[in-house]
Parts: structure tokens; sequence; C-alpha cells
């Protein structure tokens, strides 16, 4: 059995405001994505490791390797840095890593944000579309 590249990506449009999450598989292709209306850039990066570990569970047997831009969320999930902020979001990523990681490797690895990489920079763009989204939902409401 091969490898699955997911890539995810968070944006917030203003740091705290209307922000999303979104990942990539483009092996299928497959992606998703979610927004908050009033959120932080770092909760959403997080948020796209979560969701992406969540979709992963029930949707491959593969090895997985993980893209993201966020470091942080990169190291705290992988318990090299501890977190400050956002417990209620890490603990479900440990969880989904130990669960994952008891039948398959699990790599979580950095890419540079908005450089040469396509699935990076095509999992930016499908969370700032719907970053964007958010605020006009956001808007519209009273």
């Amino acid at each position: 059995m091969g490898s699955v590249s997911i890539w995810t990506d968070g944006s917030c449009l203003g740091n705290p405001g209307p922000g999303a999450w979104a990942f990539y598989v483009p092996d299928i292709p497959h992606h998703e994505v979610g927004g908050e209306p009033h959120t932080t850039n770092n909760r959403m990066e997080l948020m796209a490791l979560a969701q992406a570990l969540s979709w992963a569970k029930f949707h491959t047997q593969a090895r997985l390797v993980v893209w993201s831009d966020s470091l942080w969320a990169i190291h705290c999930s992988n318990r090299l840095w501890k977190p400050k902020e956002h417990l209620d979001l890490f603990e479900p990523v440990w969880s989904l890593l130990h669960h994952l990681r008891g039948s398959r490797d699990v790599l979580l690895n950095y890419v540079k944000a908005h450089a040469d990489s396509p699935q990076n920079n095509l999992a930016d763009q499908l969370a700032h579309q719907e970053a964007q989204r958010q605020q006009s939902t956001a808007r519209r409401e009273p």
C-alpha cells in the first residue's frame, strides 16, 4: 500500500476575524472546507489538520503524509512544542494521531506558504475563499 498526501491550510481575514480551514487530497482528488465567523489563523490551521486526520481515519489505510504551512500546528501536534492555547482542538488531534499511528505511519511535514507548491497553494485558495464566504455571511446576518 502506498501513501496518501493531504495538504492543509487555515485562513483568517483579520486576526481575529472570519476564518476558514481546508484540506486537499490530490490523489483522489478530494477536498473539504469549513469556517467560523470569528476565529484566529492558528485555530483554523489546527482545525484543518484535525479535519484532515479525521477524514483519513475513515477513508484510507495508507501511510499518511500531511503537509501544513504552520510550524506551530505541526510542532505542537507532534508534541515538540507545548501549546498555550486551543487545547480544545489539540486534544482531538493528539487522539487522532495516536489512533492513526497505531496502524500506519503518519508524517506531519512543513511546506513554505505561498511558495512553489501547487497543492499548498490550492489548499490556501480553498481556505481563503471559504473565509471570504464567512465574512460575507456575517455581514448579512442581523
